[in-house]
């Protein structure tokens, strides 16, 4: 008897072990899923993160391809011996001949570090196409060039090879 007693002591200890194992390893689960949880959110979180600052930065590249490309036109048109726009009245005298421009409007910009961008609107009532590109065309020929911002161009139906044009040329100089 004494026997039986030692072995079922036994069992009940060896049942008593198992059950604090299987909670041992309940709570090593408990904790392993919290864990688990609190990883995936913080990753989360930290994607988000990133992409903001990737979408930050792919601003800042454009910023900085813009800054770029005017620090290469002012060094450009700082090269040049004449770092001032050409007289577009004295362009216009000598291609439009006498045909005027209906109306123009001057605006004048200051930018970095001394520069100055130049804006002509001309609204030309009714002109003939083939000398306001010529004129156009010497405009763009001039050091430092103007260009061609806006070019709005409206057929006649009273005569070919006449419109109405809308015009607007800008270009950069150093202030004075």
């Amino acid at each position: 008897m004494n026997e039986i007693k030692v072995e079922d002591s036994k069992m009940e200890d060896d049942a008593g072990l198992i059950s604090r194992l299987w909670f041992i390893a309940l709570i090593v689960f408990i904790i392993a899923t919290a864990l688990t949880c609190y990883t995936l959110n913080a990753e989360r979180d930290t994607l988000i993160k990133i992409r903001s600052k990737v979408s930050y930065l792919a601003g800042l590249q454009a910023i900085q391809s813009d800054l770029a490309r005017g620090l290469a036109a002012a060094s450009f048109v700082g090269k040049s011996a004449d770092k001032h726009a050409a007289s577009l009245p004295e362009l216009m005298s000598s291609t439009l001949g006498e045909l005027k421009p209906d109306e123009i409007k001057d605006a004048r910009k200051e930018t970095i570090q001394g520069w100055v961008v130049l804006q002509k609107e001309m609204t030309f009532g009714e002109a003939p196409v083939d000398k306001v590109m010529e004129f156009i065309s010497k405009a763009e020929a001039q050091h430092p060039p103007w260009s061609v911002t806006r070019f709005v161009i409206r057929s006649s139906p009273r005569a070919p090879g006449m419109a109405k044009i809308e015009l607007t040329l800008q270009a950069v100089e150093k202030a004075q």
